[in-house]
């Protein structure tokens, strides 16, 4: 029998101006316009692996499905899930609900649209579920990581560092801290997206070595260009959170 990999899904949220909904979701949400329909009432949206259709009035005339919708979005951790409602408010997004960690086993906040459509963004932390087929801890740091580097948030980059920590270039220059936030804040152009892929940890007590590829698209000058390396990060326990000891790239 032909076994395949179950897509993810894409929601469809129903709005009332295709424009108005647009604008809202790339500037507050920091999505990405991937294409649109003007005349069809139809566009479709992206930021890195999630996708969503926005649909006017006239498109759905005949399919039944009206608004406001409820959209989960599955983030990595708890720090993951903080993070996304630092950076949606500051962009001036609408959020309905602070982030807490829920006695059901999620760690959530809630944002609304224009047209009252949620967005709940959640990290599953203590269903049994989740127990059971969770990242490491670790490597949700390192996501958190190379996504606050995707933002050049570098107060949060600062946070998830140890303080002795080191970066190794390709080239094999080894640069501190400081030198490391200031090359995230120079890199040139528009940083669409900083994605890892191939993820493992192996965990030596309250070491953790975490390996991958990085894939980072960058907008330049009007051209996107994109990077994939491999790279071998060290974790080290600081209380009960993992923060990022050394980094290397391969």
């Amino acid at each position: 029998m032909m076994t395949r990999e179950f897509p993810p899904a894409v929601p469809e949220i129903p709005v009332t101006d295709l424009a108005v909904a647009l604008r809202y979701y790339q500037d507050a949400l920091g999505f990405t316009i991937d294409w649109r329909d003007d005349d069809l009432g139809l566009a479709g949206i992206s930021r890195d692996r999630c996708r969503i259709f926005l649909a006017n009035t006239p498109f759905r005339t005949g399919y039944g499905n009206v608004g406001p919708a409820l959209t989960w979005l599955n983030l990595v951790g708890n720090d993951a899930v903080d993070a996304l409602h630092r950076e949606w408010r500051a962009a001036g997004a609408t959020v309905v609900s602070a982030p807490e960690s829920k006695p059901w086993g999620l760690h959530e906040f809630t944002a609304a649209d224009p047209d009252g459509n949620l967005l709940r963004v959640f990290y599953d932390f203590a269903t049994p579920a989740a127990i059971a087929t969770r990242e490491p801890d670790a490597a949700a740091a390192a996501r958190a990581v190379a996504d606050a580097i995707a933002r050049r948030d570098v107060a949060e980059l600062r946070d998830l560092l140890a303080p002795e920590f080191s970066h190794r270039t390709t080239a094999g220059v080894v640069t501190t801290a400081d030198a490391f936030l200031d090359g995230v804040a120079a890199i040139p152009g528009t940083i669409e997206s900083v994605r890892l892929d191939n993820v493992q940890v192996e965990l030596l007590g309250d070491t953790a070595l975490v390996t991958g590829t990085q894939h980072a698209r960058v907008v330049l000058d009007g051209e996107t260009v994109e990077d994939r390396r491999g790279f071998v990060d060290c974790f080290v326990r600081d209380g009960d959170r993992w923060r990022l000891r050394s980094a290397v790239e391969l």
